[in-house]
């Protein structure tokens, strides 16, 4: 018999990170484990296309009754009986329809079966035994290796059959895609293991999250879930009957004035269904109708309901709607992050179900409350949009006039720049309740921006101070302590203004490098006298990249008036000079890798920075090693800029318990609210 080569194999290879993984402390090795493990999230996120090919091929065929039916050996067939024995109870799903197969039997899931990987006889009379519906069944082979021949058996029976195949495995080129039986490969490459060959390892890990999201995937397209709630619930015993009330109130607010008693009455008039019921008390609809629609849908609530929707719309003109007339409102949260670069908005309804807009810069010393109010209702807009995409009888996200009549903004969070102005914050906040018929109370929260983002230290168990360090078109630094899980702002520091500071802002940056390419550049008048010299044959890369930024050509002579340029050009939003500066602020970190004059800029700015955060660090407010520092702000995002930042802290002895960086403030914010 030829020897077996497992050579080519990723999972078989010999990972040099953990070659002296038996004499490290312990600590190292388990520090090296989890690093290594981290890598697995980034392997999945590579099949994110493929495995959501799959789910929808998969997913017509569970509606329709059809069996997912997992097979494998060894580690890999024990996760796929794992997840076939959890989709049911999870998802209120009927347990013959997703079938676990492990080579060997039952008894191979505690106890290794020597040699049953390689049968391939074994693997044919497993699937035999469960006559297969090929029109509705799907056989999903699982091998971190991608070639065991049990598997290999399995998949190749199943397509000879003609029921749809998917293959999962941990190497590129797997034989199990090379034996062309499968209609989906899922190859996980998770690489060498922490111990050579040990699958179980990130193979596993890698295997399981493709699995958690093929499956739950598979769930919310058969209609599982409203939102992220799950409402294909049946009451079947008291615990249920309870989750089903809780689930109903939950999300439609007048089941909280029904009774127990006829909350179940109408849940079994509806056959026990809590996602039929909740239906009807939405719509005020038929059972009937409600049934026709969820068909219709393919069980999918939102769907009905927009079908619903849909169609009252068209009779509403003839009379003939059987949708009330007093259709419930849509309760949203909102939060608005208003800053200088621009206004990001994200709102959430009852179900979990998250919309997101963006507009312009709103900041109100810059552009006052009219301009503000604007900028908000355009992101909001936009992100009612994303929440409820157009559609027929569904277009109320998109006309402002609507709002009052068909949706009730619940509680608004919202972070403005310049709201700590005198005489500004009860402007914004009167603005902001007209807009979204709120009244001005604990419903209506306004702070300035930075404030906003605080909401991130209190996620953090351990930390109960912090710093907020904000570097965008400006720049802020706040501290805070946590106060019954509240973030209470102890100081401040910076935020001055463009004229009088934002040291190590976008503003700073661009400024600093603006004034060192019209210093060059009189260098070059000086030096070239009367000669026509092109901008490219006498200044630095640096300095004509930032030229072109300000739309001044590379081929222009060394006598253009960049100066002019630079104090009378605008932006299409009309904005000030601030933001064009700032605008440069890119183009010199990404010369930082190779500019002297871009590292010095960048280093320049990190002082100033660094400034800043260490005004706020005191033995009676902020100690660094018990806090948490917060980055936000679109230059922060940068981590070539957020690298030369830590590395200025550590020179300062300035370390920090943690340090997030903030993405989104706006959904940040949208999750203290929900």
């Amino acid at each position: 018999m030829a020897e077996l080569d497992l050579s080519s194999l990723q999972t078989e290879g010999r990972n040099l990170r953990t070659m002296n993984i038996d004499i490290i402390s312990t600590l190292d090795m388990c520090q090296v484990i989890n690093e290594e493990d981290a890598t697995v999230a980034q392997a999945v996120q590579r099949c994110v296309p493929e495995i959501a090919a799959t789910i929808d091929a998969v997913a017509p065929r569970i509606r329709k009754g059809g069996r997912l039916i997992y097979v494998g050996a060894g580690t890999s067939g024990r996760l796929g009986i794992l997840d076939a024995s959890e989709v049911p109870p999870t998802f209120s799903a009927p347990s013959t329809q997703f079938v676990g197969i492990i080579a060997g039997g039952d008894s191979a899931i505690r106890t290794a079966q020597e040699g049953v990987e390689d049968s391939h006889s074994l693997a044919i009379s497993d699937l035999e035994s469960l006559f297969m519906d090929p029109s509705l069944d799907t056989v999903l082979g699982i091998a971190a290796s991608g070639r065991t021949p049990y598997v290999l058996a399995c998949l190749r029976f199943a397509k000879e059959k003609g029921c749809l195949t998917v293959g999962i495995a941990c190497v590129s080129g797997s034989e199990i895609q090379q034996e062309g039986n499968v209609d989906h490969v899922i190859e996980v490459v998770t690489g060498p293991e922490v111990i050579t060959g040990s699958t179980r390892l990130k193979a596993g890990t890698g295997t399981k999250m493709v699995l958690n999201m093929l499956s739950t995937g598979v769930m919310v397209k058969v209609g599982k879930t409203y939102g992220n709630m799950m409402v294909d619930v049946k009451a079947s015993n008291l615990k249920l009957k309870q989750r089903s009330r809780n689930i109903i109130r939950s999300l439609e607010s007048r089941a909280s004035e029904i009774s127990d008693e006829l909350l179940d009455e109408r849940i079994q008039e509806c056959g026990g269904s809590v996602k039929l019921a909740l239906m009807t008390l939405m719509t005020g609809c038929e059972k009937q109708q409600c049934e026709g629609n969820l068909k219709q849908a393919g069980g999918v609530l939102s769907t009905a309901l927009q079908i619903l929707n849909a169609t009252a719309s068209n009779n509403i003109s003839n009379g003939t709607s059987t949708l009330r007339n007093t259709a419930p409102k849509r309760k949203l949260a909102v939060c608005i992050d208003g800053g200088g670069s621009k206004c990001a908005v994200a709102l959430s309804d009852e179900a979990g179900n998250i919309g997101r807009g963006e507009s312009g810069p709103c900041n109100v010393t810059d552009f006052g409350v009219k301009r503000m109010s604007k900028v908000v209702t355009q992101a909001t807009q936009q992100a009612l949009g994303d929440l409820c995409p157009a559609q027929p009888g569904m277009e109320w996200g998109q006309d402002q006039s609507s709002w009052k009549e068909k949706i009730a903004f619940t509680k608004i969070r919202a972070g403005m720049a310049g709201f700590d102005r005198p005489g500004i914050s009860a402007l914004i906040e009167e603005a902001l309740s007209d807009l979204f018929n709120i009244s001005i109370g604990p419903n209506l929260r306004v702070t300035n921006d930075v404030d906003l983002l605080a909401s991130a230290i209190e996620k953090h168990p351990r930390a109960k101070t912090g710093i907020v360090l904000v570097a965008g078109t400006g720049s802020v630094a706040m501290s805070y302590r946590v106060e019954s899980g509240v973030a209470v702002r102890t100081g401040r520091a910076g935020g001055w203004g463009a004229v009088l500071g934002d040291g190590g802002s976008g503003f700073d940056i661009g400024r600093m490098a603006a004034q060192h390419t019209l210093s060059a550049l009189e260098s070059a008048r000086l030096g070239t006298g009367s000669r026509k010299v092109a901008l490219k044959d006498v200044l630095s890369p640096l300095c004509v990249q930032i030229l072109e930024k300000l739309q001044i050509s590379e081929g222009s002579d060394v006598s253009v008036d960049v100066l002019s340029h630079i104090l009378t050009a605008e932006s299409a939003e009309g904005s000030s000079l601030k933001l064009q500066m700032a605008s440069l602020a890119p183009t010199v970190l990404d010369a930082s890798s190779y500019d002297t004059e871009a590292i010095s800029i960048v280093h320049r700015a990190v002082d100033n920075l660094a400034s800043t955060v260490l005004r706020l660090v005191r033995p009676e407010s902020v100690v660094p090693a018990e806090s948490v520092l917060i980055l936000a702000g679109g230059l922060i995002k940068s981590a070539v800029y957020r690298k030369f930042l830590t590395e200025k802290l550590g020179e300062l002895d300035v370390v920090f318990e943690s340090i997030d960086v903030v993405e989104d403030g706006a959904l940040t914010g949208l999750m203290s609210l929900t």
